[in-house]
């Protein structure tokens, strides 16, 4: 829920955890409430990118400014810098509510121009919602946006399951009644990590 608010309200949205903290359980929960809404949804193929040898901002040049269906086979032509200021145009003039979700955002990066990314997250509309999860601490620059209070980071700490969500978690996943101390016991050896108590 603070994610999905945060995804309403800002700008940027970073999930930043190692494996198994559930940010793609997240980001597909928020992606599924967000259908009830009237908006735009965008999530980016990371894979099938990487797979084709496209940047992050060929694939989003082609959706916003060629109107190529987000289900269509992916775009082929490399964006150029003239290709980049249209997609800057087409972001900061949209008329609706527009979320765009990247998750494994850090096995994109390294063909990610930093500079072009700090100035579509910085002149994009405020109609315009990023929520990127990544393993690593992105390499562009997010100070401005924070100080502004249109970014959130969410951390491996925030991501840790309290005690009530590892007891719903662990009462979900068996047929039989668990005592309340194994949960305990559960709950402390795992400190919150979501992939280690699905594994209990």
């Amino acid at each position: 829920d603070r994610v999905e608010q945060s995804l309403l309200g800002q700008k940027l949205s970073l999930l930043i955890a190692p494996a198994g903290y559930g940010k793609t359980t997240i980001m597909s929960a928020c992606f599924t409430r967000l259908e009830e809404q009237e908006g735009r949804l965008i999530w980016v193929p990371v894979n099938r990118l990487l797979a084709g040898g496209l940047s992050l901002f060929d694939y989003l040049h082609d959706v916003f400014c060629r109107s190529v269906p987000i289900n269509s086979t992916q775009p082929t032509a490399a964006l150029q810098s003239s290709n980049f200021n249209s997609l800057l145009h087409q972001l900061s003039v949209l008329d609706q509510q527009t979320y765009i979700f990247i998750d494994n955002y850090q096995a994109l990066e390294g063909g990610v121009d930093t500079a072009q990314m700090e100035q579509l997250l910085m002149l994009a509309s405020d109609q315009c919602h990023f929520l990127l999860a990544t393993r690593t601490l992105p390499a562009f620059n997010y100070s401005p946006l924070l100080l502004n209070e249109q970014a959130a980071i969410y951390d491996n700490q925030d991501l840790q399951l309290d005690y009530d969500e590892t007891k719903s978690v662990i009462e979900k996943k068996c047929d039989q009644s668990i005592e309340p101390d194994d949960i305990k016991v559960i709950y402390q050896r795992s400190e919150g990590w979501p992939l280690v108590i699905q594994l209990c």
